[in-house]
């Protein structure tokens, strides 16, 4: 279904075998490679200030990888927050740049290293949101993303 976009997106894609050694850059590898790799799934690692469609009016809220999966479009945000916690205001950036795409075929996913990573107010944000978000961390990534599209597949 959104074959087209991802393929677009292919060849401007210089970091997708290369990691970084940003802190951020590793969950974003780490992330990519379990969805490449091990789940297969046709992604690509994006970069957004080259593509402005993926990131926030500000700037925020980028997107840092998009794949195919199962029809549905799967936008991952990955962040690798150390001394504080993905917040509300993250993830109200994060639906800013969801917000641009069909609400049922797409899926956001906020990725951390650690499931504590994420405040209570950035949980209740993300249930309580009108668009498709799954909070993951890189160790329970697989297993999250198919529960969570086998969940939303059967709904629809």
């Amino acid at each position: 279904m959104y074959q087209g976009e991802i393929n677009e997106w292919k060849d401007h894609d210089p970091c997708v075998t290369v990691p970084s050694t940003s802190k951020r850059d590793e969950v974003e590898f780490k992330a990519f490679r379990i969805l490449k790799r091990t789940m297969k799934i046709d992604c690509q690692r994006v970069r957004s200030a080259s593509w402005p469609k993926l990131s926030g009016p500000d700037g925020n809220g980028e997107i840092d990888i998009i794949a195919n999966f199962e029809g549905c479009l799967i936008l991952v945000q990955c962040k690798n927050y150390t001394d504080a916690k993905v917040n509300a205001d993250d993830i109200r950036k994060f639906e800013g740049v969801i917000s641009r795409y069909p609400n049922h075929t797409t899926i956001g996913i906020y990725v951390t290293f650690a499931t504590d990573r994420y405040s209570r107010n950035a949980i209740n944000r993300a249930e309580a949101s009108e668009f498709n978000i799954l909070l993951t961390n890189v160790s329970r990534m697989t297993q999250d993303i198919i529960n969570y599209v086998i969940e939303k597949l059967d709904n629809y």
